[in-house]
């Protein structure tokens, strides 16, 4: 998320926080030793989330609601 973030801004595409493929999917990782892929694709989404945010102000941007 981080990356994705960070490389959205730096390319002056904007803030495009559904359009990654990574976030649609939530399944990077998985093995059902974590758990039941519904309670990880959560996770793995709210992470995505915040540290897309991250990646995008750390490059300058500004999230929306900022």
């Amino acid at each position: 998320g981080r990356a994705a973030g960070r490389e959205d801004h730096t390319r002056r595409q904007g803030w495009d926080l559904e359009g990654q493929r990574e976030l649609e999917r939530a399944d990077s990782g998985y093995t059902f030793q974590v758990g039941t892929l519904s309670d990880y694709r959560t996770g793995y989404r709210e992470a995505f989330r915040s540290a897309y945010r991250a990646g995008f102000t750390d490059a300058g941007g500004r999230a929306p609601g900022q």
